[in-house]
């Protein structure tokens, strides 16, 4: 703890009333706990690819459900799978933080926070089918389209989305399905490769830039420390740190 002030330094002064604030809200947010990784990883390492292929259509869905939520809380279902660094698929509610996972561009990066994790959540997730691959995700969750950043509620048939070895694919089908579970795994990237297709870890709520840099805290305590919070796990906390009052997933 000597070494804190250093650690102080890398911030300007506008970082560090953003990591005062960050860290009042994650040491005062009820039941939840700043602890110490049991997995530190490095930031970045490289990393093989996958790919989709193939084509397919499907029609309407539903599910039954005990407790429903607006589609705005933005993030994955407990199904979508994210990949481990060493190609193996990974289910978002099996992700812990420390677990290091590919983040496209042949790239992979640790996760160092949830700003969502409720198993217990289910509601109206959109679904894109790319290839032989479904990626499932809330409507303000971005992810790569057109060569942009872009919300899955503007993704239409048609459009192209980034694979994690780079390539563009076609989206064949979009249509809203029920699921269950809500999950957002901060990579220190920022970005995320689920069911293949590349995507962010922001969304809508707050614009990406300043959701990376009001979660900047967290990355270094995470990379100095092993230090993570799960203030944030139920996506409500975080949203007082940003001017738009949005949840930061």
């Amino acid at each position: 703890m000597k070494d804190f002030p250093i650690f102080l330094k890398m911030y300007s002064s506008r970082s560090l009333s953003v990591l005062s604030l960050s860290l009042l809200v994650a040491l005062t947010a009820g039941s939840a706990v700043v602890r110490q990784a049991t997995t530190a990883a490095p930031t970045t390492t490289s990393a093989g690819t996958t790919a989709a292929g193939a084509t397919t259509t499907v029609a309407a869905t539903t599910a039954g459900a005990t407790t429903t939520t607006t589609a705005e809380e933005t993030c994955f279902p407990a199904s979508a799978r994210a990949i481990r660094a060493d190609g193996t698929p990974v289910r978002m509610e099996d992700i812990a933080v420390g677990d290091v996972l590919r983040v496209g561009g042949g790239k992979t990066s640790p996760v160092f926070m949830f700003t969502h994790k409720d198993s217990d959540y289910v509601g109206r997730f959109v679904e894109l089918t790319v290839g032989d691959a479904k990626l499932t995700l809330t409507s303000s969750h971005f992810l790569y389209v057109n060569g942009a950043l872009a919300a899955a509620k503007t993704v239409s048939v048609g459009d192209d989305v980034e694979m994690e070895n780079g390539d563009i694919r076609s989206v064949s089908t979009v249509r809203e399905v029920m699921e269950r579970g809500i999950y957002n795994p901060q990579t220190v990237h920022g970005d995320i490769v689920v069911e293949g297709v590349r995507a962010s870890t922001y969304t809508q709520a707050v614009e990406p830039t300043l959701a990376h840099a009001v979660l900047a805290p967290f990355r270094a305590a995470f990379g100095g420390f092993g230090w993570y919070t799960t203030a944030f796990d139920a996506g409500s906390s975080l949203s007082k740190l940003a001017p738009s009052g949005g949840a930061v997933c």
